[in-house]
């Protein structure tokens, strides 16, 4: 995606990990907001390891990304600052996957506290515990240092008022 950045072949990439100086590539990150994780479950899921959340994650199934995936780090630094084992069932490189594995009763998922209802409604999950104090980042990527074009500026500027306002 980057490199069709690069030659214009994309007006913007969506992240949640800036781009560094170690690429060759000349972009620019614009930091869209940060939301706190939340954990979902499937209704028979919540009854099974809902209580006593985040202690009920040891042994639970879950499902994370790759650890390509900034939040992945965020996950494992959490688990292990919380001392917490679950039963890791799955890793995904695409979000819509977990959720819909999620859905499936397949394990618990985290996904960003911000689109919680969204997540919960469209999956019928619910959220079994919020991991405080964690939160992952979002940026968008362009070649302009100072957005411009006017569909870029136009998601940066609803993300920034109606999904990371807090």
């Amino acid at each position: 995606m980057l490199a069709d950045l690069a030659i214009h072949k994309v007006d913007m990439v969506l992240s949640d990990t800036p781009i560094t100086s170690a690429t060759s590539i000349k972009a620019y990150n614009h930091l869209l907001g940060e939301s706190e994780l939340s954990c979902f479950a499937t209704f028979r899921l919540a009854k099974t390891f809902g209580k006593g959340f985040p202690q009920s994650m040891n042994g639970a199934p879950v499902l994370l990304p790759t650890a390509e995936y900034a939040v992945r780090h965020l996950l494992d630094t959490w688990f292990q600052d919380n001392n917490l084992h679950p039963s890791i069932r799955g890793q995904f490189d695409d979000s819509a996957l977990i959720k819909s594995f999620g859905q499936a009763g397949l394990g618990e998922f985290f996904m960003s506290s911000a689109i919680e209802g969204e997540v919960c409604k469209n999956f019928n999950v619910k959220v079994i515990g919020r991991l405080k104090g964690i939160k992952q980042k979002y940026y968008a990527i362009s070649a302009e240092r100072k957005v411009k074009h006017p569909a870029v500026a136009e998601i940066c500027d609803i993300a920034r008022t109606a999904l990371f306002s807090d």
